[in-house]
């Protein structure tokens, strides 16, 4: 889930940041409001909070956190300020730092969007370009703004861009294909109180996920149970079993180009579930049955995308992840050495291998999130070639 920090300034055009709020949460994106001193004067705090859950943001001290912009700054993955007028143009220029919006510009390392908003002769007034041009030299998005009729009855360029184009802008354009993810436990009902499952946190695949979403890809997530924050992707499917996993993926195979099994599926069920709590003696008499091996099917295909899967091995490490690349007709096996040097289960750090038919590619051990990056380079480095 992308986190946006909207920054509304004192404008006439301050209404249509609540469109801009509406959009980005359609979009699966958690958003945060500031709202200036004079920002409150066109739109109310009351109807941000009835959007987004919270209040905006209005001081630069508060009683609750004596550092919000530290707060936002940190939590932010990017920063849009909408509408901009011209004296906040000029403020984020200068880094005054006076207020909560230009501390937070000041102390965030967040991509920083800015949609002016303000009379065609304020646009086109020397200052104010040598402002913008200011500001893209810092590698500042300005988005817009566009001609239209301002609300002092001027018709030019000035009036800020529409909520949808500027929304386009700050999130990322998917034009490098469908990817299909697993990710998380399944879990398998035994009877209204017991089922089978596993310690998978969902860790990996959801920074995968977002990895490949950040880079450019349509992504469809199929997740089991987790306690995880979604992330950004353009869709979740989220499932218990191993079988509403499998038909998950296989109806949303069509044009993907790359397949990853993150998902640490359960191997078996019970065959029959029972609507009644089996007792103590009667469970030692349950009887299982083979779920679908969902990474095989799609190896199979007779169109397969490229394929990935994991291996998560105690012993045999690269013998049994071999094994599995070959049987499986994966193109990529990454490797999971469960020891006491590496627990896996969610955890924030990871060691793997990467494992080809031609290489294996041992990785340093770093975060699970950084493995994620590298993956979607090594992948865009095999369809180059």
């Amino acid at each position: 889930m992308k986190k946006i920090l909207l920054a509304v300034t004192g404008s006439i055009a301050a209404y249509k940041s609540l469109e801009i709020v509406r959009l980005l949460i359609k979009k699966n994106c958690q958003v945060k409001v500031i709202l200036t001193k004079s920002a409150v004067d066109f739109v109310t705090p009351l109807s941000f909070h009835a959007l987004t859950g919270d209040m905006p943001y209005t001081a630069l001290y508060d009683e609750t956190d004596p550092m919000p912009h530290i707060t936002l700054a940190k939590w932010a993955d990017a920063i849009l300020v909408a509408p901009a007028t011209t004296s906040k143009i000029a403020d984020i220029v200068s880094g005054t730092g006076y207020d909560l919006l230009t501390a937070t510009i000041l102390a965030s390392e967040a991509e920083l969007y800015i949609a002016p908003a303000m009379n065609k002769n304020m646009w086109l007034n020397k200052a104010n370009q040598s402002n913008v041009e200011t500001l893209l030299k810092r590698g500042v998005n300005i988005i817009g703004p566009i001609c239209g009729l301002q609300a002092c009855g001027d018709d030019g360029v000035g009036a800020v861009e529409s909520p949808d184009k500027i929304v386009d802008e700050i999130l990322p354009k998917k034009t490098k294909g469908k990817i299909v993810i697993t990710a998380g436990p399944t879990r398998e009902p035994v009877d209204p109180v017991r089922y089978i499952s596993n310690y998978s946190s969902g860790k990996m695949g959801y920074a995968i996920a977002q990895a490949f979403s950040d880079s450019g890809y349509e992504v469809c997530l199929v997740s089991g149970p987790t306690n995880m924050a979604k992330p950004y992707v353009d869709k979740i499917i989220e499932v218990v079993t191993a079988d509403q996993m499998h038909q998950a993926v296989m109806s949303n195979m069509q044009d993907a180009k790359l397949f990853i099994a993150s998902a640490a599926v359960c191997d078996y069920r019970v065959k029959k579930y029972s609507d009644k709590k089996i007792k103590k003696p009667n469970m030692t008499n349950i009887e299982m049955v083979e779920n679908v091996d969902i990474l095989s099917e799609v190896g199979h295909l007779q169109t397969k995308p490229y394929v990935v899967g994991f291996a998560m091995e105690t012993d045999d490490h690269l013998d049994n992840a071999k094994k599995k690349l070959l049987k499986k007709k994966a193109d990529l096996i990454i490797l999971n050495k469960l020891n006491a040097e590496n627990p896996l289960f969610g955890e924030d750090q990871n060691i793997v291998t990467f494992i080809t038919e031609d290489d294996v590619m041992p990785l340093p051990q770093q975060t699970k999130k950084d493995i994620a990056k590298y993956l979607v380079e090594f992948y865009e480095s095999k369809i180059k070639k």
